[in-house]
C-alpha cells in the first residue's frame, strides 16, 4: 500500500488463541503515528489514551461490505460506522452474519466486496471460544495475554478485581466454570491495550451480576476513547450504546460488487 498507509504483514492466532496482527508503518504522513505505535508497544503510552486524543482517534467505517460463507451470501451492502467513545450492538437471528461481520473486521475473514477502515489496527477480538489454555492459571493467562498485546501488567490486579477473578488467580482454566472462563477472557480484553474491541456474544454464560460487570467494563473503555462492537442474542442494556439490526437493514438489498479495500 502507498502514501503512508499501514501495510499488513501477517495475521495469525497465538497458542493462547489471541489474534496477533503484525504491521509495518511506512514513512510519510503517518510517521508520527508509527512512533506512537512503537511507544505503545514498549508500554510508554496507552493505545486507549491515543484513541481519545487528536493524535490517533479510533474509528471504524464499513462501506458496501459483502460477506459470503460456503458460497452463500450472508450480508450485502453493509454500511456502518463507530467513532471513539461509542459502543455498537449488532442484533439479528442465527445465520444473519453477525459473527462473520465481526471476523471480517478482525481480519479473519476476507469480504467479497466493500471497504473496511479500522484505526488503529489490530483490534482485539473475542469469539465464542474463550481461548484459555486449560493447564494455565488465570493469572498466568492474563499476564501472557497482556504482554503479548502490549498492555500494562500493573493493571492486572485492578482488572481481576473488577471481573471478580482475584480469588481465582491460581486456579487453572481447566477447572473454571463457563462463567469464570468468560470473565477471564473479558479481563484479557480489558488488558489488551487495544482501542477497538470486537465481542461475539460477550454475555454468553454470564449471570446477571457478571453482565453488570461487563457493562461497566464497556462503559469505562468507551469513556477512555475506545470503541466496542458486539454481537448478541440477549439485551445487553449498555448505557448509550447504539443497536443495529443486521437482518432488517440488509436482507433484501444488493450493491454492485466493488474491489475490497482496507484489508490485505
Amino acid at each position: 500500500m502507498r502514501g503512508g498507509m499501514t501495510e499488513r504483514i501477517a495475521d495469525y492466532v497465538t497458542p493462547s488463541g489471541a489474534l496477533y496482527n503484525a504491521t509495518r508503518m511506512h514513512r510519510g504522513a503517518y510517521g508520527l503515528h508509527s512512533f506512537a505505535f512503537a511507544s505503545a508497544r514498549r508500554g510508554k503510552v496507552s493505545l486507549a489514551a491515543m484513541a481519545a486524543s487528536d493524535l490517533f482517534p479510533a474509528r471504524v467505517n464499513v462501506t458496501n461490505l459483502c460477506l459470503e460463507r460456503g458460497g452463500h451470501r450472508l450480508l450485502s451492502g453493509v454500511c456502518l460506522s463507530a467513532a471513539a467513545g461509542e459502543a455498537l450492538i449488532l442484533r439479528g437471528p442465527n445465520g444473519s452474519g453477525k459473527t462473520t461481520l465481526l471476523r471480517a473486521l478482525a481480519g479473519l475473514v476476507r469480504p467479497e466486496a466493500g471497504e473496511l477502515d479500522l484505526v488503529p489496527r489490530p483490534p482485539a477480538f473475542l469469539g465464542h471460544a474463550d481461548a484459555l489454555k486449560r493447564s494455565e492459571t488465570v493469572e498466568q493467562t492474563l499476564v501472557f495475554q497482556t504482554r503479548l498485546q502490549g498492555g500494562d501488567t500493573s493493571r492486572l490486579g485492578a482488572v481481576m478485581k473488577q471481573q471478580a477473578l482475584a480469588h481465582l488467580a491460581r486456579r487453572t482454566a481447566g477447572i473454571l466454570s463457563a462463567g469464570q472462563r468468560r470473565r477471564t477472557a473479558l479481563a484479557g480484553m480489558a488488558l489488551s491495550n487495544r482501542p477497538i474491541w470486537l465481542l461475539d456474544e460477550p454475555a454468553a454464560s454470564l449471570d446477571a451480576r457478571s453482565r453488570n460487570r461487563l457493562a461497566e467494563l464497556v462503559k469505562s473503555h468507551c469513556a477512555a476513547g475506545g470503541i466496542v462492537i458486539a454481537s448478541t442474542h440477549v439485551d445487553l442494556d449498555w448505557e448509550g450504546a447504539r443497536v443495529r439490526d443486521l437482518h432488517a437493514s440488509t436482507s433484501a438489498r444488493a450493491h454492485p460488487a466493488q474491489p475490497v479495500k482496507g484489508v490485505g
